[in-house]
């Protein structure tokens, strides 16, 4: 444990507290009523008493303040994380024992080593196929099904999500066991994404392979695999599209592959094309396609590779999705270091409902701050974001040149907004980067913040603060009507906390404040660009509270405000799905809304759904409201092929608008179409930790792994600082002010002994 005193002077300066105390004791001897019956005795006790009254002045003004420094180790948790899907069934990997049982026995043997870790170690059991899901205990056991059940089996988001779910735990290892093969519909997260963010977290990857990979001569094959079922873009920009290609058999082998487009007139063609050739039987090739869109409308992608010779099975040999060209949206960058805050969760849920506004978040993770600064412009690469959002990010998290990025940004006409948090604005130590000139408020550099401290008193404003807008009717603040508006506002709750506004800049325009008067939402100008700054980090709460829609509307207007799109004036019907791939007598659910030019949800709309099918049948799709929006279910999809969801949307018997949706069913069984091993995929996600310690292993030696990992697991140390500052809590402010009055008190009482009044 470290302790360190220091002093904090008023206004920063310790000559204004010696001036003020040399002012003071000066006076005390030069003004003073004069008593010629007075002893030195009484007089030289009354000089004592000022002269302690002085001295209390000064230490509350040099204000001493304590940092306590803590250490303390927590216990790291294993991860578990087994594949449940169909192809778990096939029995290759012991005598006449499935993969899937193989897996249970030896989860059961190695379960006293884990057990024997105690406090030292947590672990938990994840099941995966198309969805994750935690494995129920039996007092302390996980309890598994007698047979794996899914029907696909999509590594990299069960991965992504489980680094979600631990998000801010010190993870001991991830033990991932499964066959490899990587088969999914709609595949959410490329696999290699999350063991690289394993590896930056210092997390070793241990993949246990069951099954046995097929030989060359058994089947030669090739397959596209991995690719999204959906895409968003802009017009105009560029569209990235990313899949793999798995080769069996035709090694060395040129392998054509081309990227076919639809148009939304039905125009064909092929926009992009590349050859692929595999090195090693069993191997899956990354490739990397794009596409610059100039009309907005529904496309279908196709990605293909033609049959090849002796290649039984072609079904595979292409998957498609389909892409939605956006026109006039909005693109967002959101920077977050604070993962576990609700804000930011709630934030983007409400921004991501307008289907005009992209949204790209990133978080940059405080416990690698040892590697700050990011590289911004690698963040922000060629997209042209319209808007920039900074959460409670620290100027150390983007640096000197990120900030002066940012600053460039916002001079040549793009929007940004910083909100509040401990490492926000001053605190956040921005008063010496580029961004003190762009932001409406003055900032000071002794505001800087150390991580782990108490927020400062001087920096914070720590209680309930009822927000209110100005007396203008800005649109940012426009939540209502203009004679209700302000009603509004004092329906939603209060927010937690906010930043402290020091000194506004001359231009500043304050358009919401505090019911107490603070400055939360300042808003200001810099070269082409606008700039707000948003003391609160909490209106989380108005979404949790029952006022969604005011949650969504403040955050839209916001960022509309800021790309200068506060003028627009245009209705929207939209509808999407769930899923634009699907298997033979799968079900696709669809959700559907309109808005008006606000982005508001018009609640009396009508919606007339049909489902179009490939064999030009027609079908009416019933759908019902579901909160501010109306759902409904395309169910028993037997027939395979191209299937269209037309929407039409009316008020009052006029037309709002209408929107179409395109999906495809496909005749393949993923799981056992394919269901040999894939160790080569594994030993590449492992490898991407291999610095950590990650490596494939056995699957006998996996009761060994589990005994290593629970003999050693690793311990973190966490850091934690409390930080005191004189007259901050009610016991040293009650001593302090009590004791002031205890000498004055005195002061008074002996003088009027004495017949000094």
């Amino acid at each position: 444990m470290e302790s360190q005193w220091y002093l904090s002077p008023i206004f920063d300066s310790y000559t204004l507290v010696v001036a003020i105390v040399a002012t003071l004791t000066l006076l005390s001897f030069l003004i003073r009523p004069a008593f010629p019956n007075a002893t030195r005795k009484h007089r030289r006790a009354l000089n004592f008493i000022r002269l302690t009254l002085i001295l209390l002045v000064a230490v509350a003004m040099l204000r001493p303040s304590h940092i306590r420094t803590e250490t303390r180790e927590e216990s790291s948790t294993l991860i578990v994380l087994l594949d449940r899907s169909r192809s778990m069934e096939v029995t290759d990997v012991s005598g006449s024992e499935s993969r899937w049982a193989f897996l249970r026995n030896t989860l059961r043997r190695s379960l006293p080593e884990l057990e024997a870790a105690g406090d030292r170690l947590n672990w938990k059991v994840y099941m995966f196929d198309g969805s994750l899901e935690a494995a129920t205990t039996d007092g302390k056991s996980p309890k598994l099904p007698a047979k794996p059940t899914g029907d696909q089996s999509d590594i990299g988001a069960a991965l992504d999500e489980v680094l979600r779910r631990e998000a801010g735990q010190r993870l001991a290892a991830v033990v991932l066991v499964s066959d490899g093969a990587q088969q999914a519909i709609r595949p959410r997260v490329d696999a290699q994404r999350p063991a690289r963010d394993l590896a930056r977290l210092d997390t070793p990857l241990y993949t246990v392979v069951l099954g046995k990979p097929r030989d060359q001569v058994q089947s030669r094959d090739v397959a596209v695999q991995n690719l999204r079922d959906e895409y968003s873009v802009f017009v105009k920009n560029e569209l990235v599209v990313r899949a793999t290609v798995r080769v069996q058999g035709y090694v060395q082998t040129p392998l054509p592959v081309e990227m076919m487009i639809v148009d939304p007139n039905g125009k064909r063609q092929s926009v992009d094309q590349q050859v692929v050739q595999a090195t090693e039987d069993g191997e899956q090739l990354n490739i990397e396609m794009t596409y610059v869109p100039q009309e907005p409308g529904q496309y279908k992608l196709t990605l293909q590779i033609p049959q090849q010779e002796g290649e039984p099975i072609v079904d595979n040999n292409l998957q498609t999705a389909y892409v939605n060209v956006l026109e006039g949206g909005l693109r967002v960058l959101f920077l977050d270091s604070n993962v576990v805050w609700q804000e930011q969760k709630f934030l983007r849920r409400s921004i991501d409902e307008s289907v005009d506004i992209q949204l790209d978040w990133q978080w940059l993770d405080v416990r690698l701050r040892q590697q700050w600064p990011v590289n911004l412009a690698q963040i922000v690469g060629g997209n042209n974001y319209d808007v920039y959002l900074l959460g409670d990010v620290p100027a150390a998290a983007l640096g000197s040149e990120g900030c002066r990025l940012l600053a460039q940004q916002v001079q040549s006409g793009k929007g940004l907004m910083m909100c509040g948090g401990y490492h926000s604005f001053g605190p956040g130590g921005y008063a010496d980067t580029a961004l003190r000139d762009v932001l409406p408020i003055e900032m000071l550099r002794s505001e800087s913040q150390p991580f782990g401290a108490e927020p400062w008193p001087d920096s914070h404003l720590q209680r309930p603060l009822a927000m209110r807008p100005s007396d203008e009717d800005h649109f940012v603040t426009r939540l209502g009507g203009r004679d209700d508006n302000l009603s509004v506002w004092r329906r939603l709750p209060p927010l937690d906390e906010a930043n402290k506004f020091g000194r506004l800049k001359p231009a500043a325009v304050v358009i919401a404040k505090a019911e107490t008067g603070e400055p939360l939402l300042v808003q200001g100008n810099s070269g082409n660009g606008r700039v707000l700054a948003f003391a609160g980090d909490s209106t989380y709460r108005w979404y949790r509270h029952g006022f969604q829609a005011e949650h969504k509307r403040f955050w839209r207007q916001a960022i509309l405000w800021l790309a200068r799109k506060d003028e627009s004036q245009r209705q929207n019907v939209w509808v999407q799905l769930d899923q634009r791939r699907v298997l033979p007598g799968g079900s696709v659910k669809l959700t559907t809304g309109a808005t008006n030019a606000n982005g508001d949800i018009i609640e009396d709309a009508i919606f007339e759904t049909i489902l179009h099918a490939p064999d030009g049948t027609q079908q009416a799709i019933r759908v019902s409201p579901d909160g501010e929006s109306w759902t409904g279910t395309c169910e028993d999809l037997a027939l395979p092929g191209d299937y269209r969801l037309q929407v039409k949307a009316r008020r009052g018997g006029a037309d709002i608008g209408s929107a179409e949706s395109n999906f495809v069913v496909v005749q393949q069984d993923l799981e056992l179409l394919e269901p040999a091993a894939n160790p080569q995929f594994m030993a590449m996600l492992s490898q991407l930790t291999a610095d950590s310690g990650g490596k494939t292993v056995a699957p006998e030696q996996m009761p060994a792994l589990f005994h290593d990992i629970a003999t050693q697991p690793p311990r973190t140390e966490v850091t934690r600082q409390t930080k005191w500052q004189l007259a901050t809590t009610p016991l040293d402010t009650w001593l302090y002010f009590l004791t002031l009055i205890a000498l004055i008190s005195s002061e008074w009482f002996l003088r009027k002994k004495w017949g000094m009044v």
